[in-house]
């Protein structure tokens, strides 16, 4: 296992003993660094794509990493 992954399962130990205000200021911690590095990494789209406003979304790729997860769900939850 990678060293990342250690640590994220370390911490996520720790947040078990933790008490709800301290959670809500790790969140926020959490909120903010990862808002940091959103706007650091900027997107360069190319081809048909570039200069159609997509630049200007935060967070592109976890947004679309979403929507294909909820495809995915969602042609796996149908009945046939």
């Amino acid at each position: 296992m990678q060293k990342s992954a250690l640590t994220k399962i370390k911490i996520i130990q720790k947040l078990y003993s933790m008490s709800e205000k301290n959670i809500e200021a790790i969140q926020n911690f959490i909120d903010s660094i990862s808002n940091k590095e959103n706007l650091s990494t900027s997107i360069d789209l190319k081809g048909i794509w570039k200069d159609k406003g997509f630049e200007k979304i935060n967070n592109l790729e976890n947004d679309l990493n979403e929507i294909r997860k909820k495809m995915t769900n969602s042609t796996l939850n149908r009945n046939l």
